[in-house]
């Protein structure tokens, strides 16, 4: 019995032994947790579920490796290094913890350096919530005045500018006695009134002239009053004046014996002054016998074409005309229609030498007789 129990063991451990030499023992561990102490691997690992020819292994994003098919699109070494290096940066929390002294902080190390934080936002009082900011913003906007009915910096300047030219344009300050006049030394500026004397009258007595007010002139003479007489027989006239009451006389001969428009009257040893006019060269020269006797023509520099076009006048029979020319020049003449010749001729033409020309008023032809060339 127990011979057969020895012989079937045997066998079982010769089979198991075999087996062993031709497969590969396969441990299946459900997690790391089945390592204790580490693991070591003298021989090769394998990792058939994905495996194929080309594809390289990697790792998703729990951490399990995967097979992956490589392009040439896909990552390149150098992507990969920066990852690597990367990941090796990232800093790893080592532990964290709380302190009794200040349970509002959560402290942790990273590297063996000690950081913490708050654990609630009671550090946060006195700061704005996000919708207290807003409406804070609202309210400062309604706070903000309408401001376009307002005058703008340009406005000013242009106002400035106005008043400016206003004041400069003003009338200086009065200042009595220097750009305003005073009356009696008395200044014209302030309030009140400037009180005047009142109306002034005058009576004159014998010797005297009274004004109202008490003041008196003394006069020494007083004239009473003054006329003329005169005394036909003696062909005198007489100034008669009375000067307090007085009478004085002063009488002058007549020499000219009284005219009128039809009187006849005889002048002797009297001079008789011609009425003269002249004029600066002319071609229609202007001549009014009523008021010339001697009508002169100066500095005639170019020809004469009419003595008739501007005369004018009512002339008298044998009323004499004379007319005095002088050119700078030689020049032609023309009288025209109220001229006419006698035994003299009209004259044709000037010179710089004088001409001197006495026209007689012809009443039965209505024209200047010429009656004499000088």
């Amino acid at each position: 019995m127990y011979k057969g129990k020895s012989i079937l063991v045997y066998l079982l451990v010769m089979a198991s032994m075999l087996s062993y030499s031709q497969n590969p023992i396969v441990n299946k561990f459900r997690d790391s947790t089945w390592f204790a102490k580490g693991v070591r691997f003298d021989s090769a690992i394998y990792l058939i579920k994905g495996a194929s020819n080309g594809k390289v292994l990697t790792s998703d994003a729990s951490g399990r490796a995967t097979w992956q098919t490589f392009t040439s699109t896909g990552v390149t070494q150098g992507v990969l290094d920066d990852s690597i290096s990367s990941i090796r940066s990232i800093r790893s929390v080592d532990s964290v913890y709380k302190k009794s002294t200040n349970r509002d902080l959560t402290y942790f190390k990273i590297n063996g350096v000690e950081y913490s934080v708050s654990d609630s936002i009671a550090n946060l009082t006195g700061y704005a919530l996000q919708v207290s900011l807003n409406d804070t913003a609202s309210v400062l906007r309604g706070l903000i005045p309408n401001v376009s009915s307002y005058a703008t910096i340009t406005n000013l300047k242009d106002s400035t500018s106005t008043l400016r030219g206003l004041i400069d344009a003003k009338q200086n300050t009065l200042i009595s006695g220097t750009n305003i006049k005073t009356i009696n030394s008395t200044s014209l500026l302030g309030s009140g009134n400037i009180v005047t004397p009142d109306a002034q009258t005058l009576t004159a007595g014998t010797n005297t002239l009274t004004i109202s007010g008490g003041n008196t002139v003394n006069l020494n003479r007083k004239v009473d009053t003054s006329y003329q007489i005169k005394n036909t027989a003696r062909d005198s006239t007489c100034q008669i004046t009375v000067i307090n009451g007085i009478s004085y006389r002063s009488c002058t001969k007549d020499t000219i014996s009284t005219v009128t428009a039809t009187s006849t009257t005889t002048f002797t040893n009297k001079r008789i002054t011609a009425r003269v006019d002249s004029t600066t060269s002319s071609t229609t020269p202007t001549i009014n016998t009523d008021n010339i006797d001697t009508y002169k023509l100066t500095a005639q520099a170019l020809d004469i074409t009419s003595f008739t076009t501007n005369l004018s006048g009512t002339p008298t029979d044998d009323q004499i005309l004379h007319i005095v020319v002088t050119a700078t020049g030689s020049h032609t003449v023309t009288f025209g229609s109220k001229f006419e010749a006698s035994t003299v001729a009209l004259p044709t033409t000037i010179s710089t030498t004088r001409s001197d020309w006495y026209f007689v008023w012809n009443t039965a032809t209505s024209k200047w007789r010429i009656g004499g060339v000088w």
